[in-house]
């Protein structure tokens, strides 16, 4: 959801400006009807919950999906081979596909959401940081200290890239209803085979530090059976078109994956 969209009381905040709350549901109708109790209702743009809540299945005929040149990191061949089959299915739903050229690849939008993460986490939980024994596993402990040293140039330089990043994207959804990726590049990996340093969520963090909204839902499995995540972007407080063409997705796919 949009930063904003939905109450954080009693949330434990990590980083204030990026936390947000949603829905987690196994059919997009429920997400819609969960979405529409938590949200604050006279924020919402782009349409209305009510149809989807009800079932219905918007067509994404003439819908323009902006599909991403250079995601900045390698798909998983399981992964891609999800994302291009939940592509042709959306184009033969009547969806026009549109390359988009960000500039830029979307990781490198992505790459600065750390140091707000970072920044914040020790501002706020620097006592769980520094405390020996410590008691936080070592790469969440890494990524906080790097908080605690980061110049305030550095900090403003990403809180200024930020906005001027925001306006970029906002150009481009003047051409667009939507940009589709994959929700991660790989499907899930056993902690044994993941880099605890290295992020996974550079799609997810590409539509939260741009203030975007957002929904994931299962495009299909890999051969290992393992489920792979689209991921809609859609401008903020325009969560009812993220479900639309989410509900179109899993309609084309006989339904909940």
């Amino acid at each position: 959801t949009t930063a904003g969209l939905v109450d954080k009381t009693g949330v434990m905040t990590l980083t204030d400006a990026l936390d947000t709350v949603g829905p987690l549901a196994g059919r997009v109708a429920d997400a819609a009807l969960a979405l529409a109790v938590m949200a604050d209702a006279g924020r919402l743009l782009g349409g209305s919950l009510v149809p989807l809540v009800e079932g219905a299945v918007p067509s994404p005929r003439g819908r323009r999906i902006g599909v991403v040149g250079d995601l900045g990191v390698d798909l998983h061949p399981g992964t891609r081979r999800v994302y291009e089959a939940v592509l042709g299915r959306l184009e033969e739903a009547g969806a026009h596909l549109v390359k988009v050229d960000l500039g830029r690849s979307l990781a490198e939008f992505a790459a600065p959401c750390g140091r707000l993460l970072a920044v914040e986490g020790y501002l706020r939980y620097a006592r769980f940081v520094e405390e020996e024994p410590n008691r936080l596993g070592a790469p969440v402990r890494r990524r906080m200290l790097a908080g605690k040293t980061l110049p305030a140039p550095a900090l403003l330089e990403t809180l200024f890239a930020r906005e001027e990043a925001k306006r970029e994207i906002a150009a481009v959804f003047e051409t667009v209803d939507a940009i589709i990726s994959p929700t991660t590049a790989a499907p899930a990996a056993t902690l044994a085979e993941h880099d605890e340093d290295a992020s996974p969520a550079v799609f997810t963090r590409f539509a939260n530090f741009l203030d975007l909204a957002a929904v994931s839902l299962p495009g299909g499995l890999t051969d290992e059976g393992l489920p792979v995540g689209i991921q809609i972007n859609v401008p903020g407080f325009h969560e009812p078109r993220a479900l639309a063409i989410a509900a179109a997705i899993e309609a084309a796919a006989g339904g909940p994956i």
